[in-house]
């Protein structure tokens, strides 16, 4: 039996072989990448909900909108590692925190927010951030054969 094979696509999009155990930072990578995507469906969705349909948490609304946009960029950042990637993640995210507020226009019960947009970008920031120092801090562990 051979190692394991994860192939990735020149789209990111993955294609799984699992004849015995797997990298686990390769995992942990694909793992983050199908996180962050779930992450961003979730913020789309939940973005076009009709007012009276919210669910919302105890939290201030715009603390909601920076935990979900931080834990988002977060997952995507540590999956889709290199400079261009994670530039595309976080202007990715930062259009998406607009055009989901402009869309609000659109929806019963929901108002447009300048401000929900900023915390949204403002979590999709530090987010990113934090998969930057995730990734250095696995690479030296790495490094130092742990």
């Amino acid at each position: 039996m051979t190692g394991s094979r994860l192939q990735v696509s020149n789209f990111g999009l993955l294609s799984l072989r699992l004849p015995g155990l797997m990298h686990s930072a390769l995992l942990l990578s694909r793992l983050s990448q199908m996180a962050g995507l779930a992450g961003v469906g979730l913020i789309v969705v939940l973005s076009l909900v009709p007012g009276d349909a919210q669910v919302r948490t105890p939290a201030p609304k715009e603390l909601e909108h920076f935990a979900a946009y931080l834990c988002t960029a977060a997952a995507l950042g540590f999956g889709y590692w290199g400079r261009h990637r994670m530039t595309v993640v976080v202007i990715g995210l930062c259009l998406l925190a607009g055009a989901a507020e402009l869309a609000q226009a659109g929806v019963p019960g929901r108002t447009p927010k300048i401000f929900d947009a900023a915390a949204s970008s403002a979590g999709a920031v530090l987010g990113l951030a934090l998969a930057i120092l995730a990734r250095r801090a696995l690479r030296r562990r790495e490094a130092m054969g742990g």
